[in-house]
C-alpha cells in the first residue's frame, strides 16, 4: 500500500505535535527536581 507523500507528511506532523504535547504533559506531571539530582551526584 503506497501512501501519498503529502498525506504521510501531514500525518507525521500531526503525530509529532501530539507526541510533544504528551511529553510536555508528562514533564508537568513529573517535574525534574534538579537540586535533588545534584545532591545525589555529589
Amino acid at each position: 500500500m503506497k501512501w501519498h507523500h503529502s498525506l504521510t507528511r501531514k500525518f507525521t506532523i500531526m503525530n509529532y505535535s501530539k507526541l510533544i504535547k504528551n511529553l510536555k504533559r508528562e514533564l508537568i506531571k513529573y517535574p525534574i527536581n534538579r537540586d535533588s539530582d545534584k545532591k545525589s551526584y555529589e
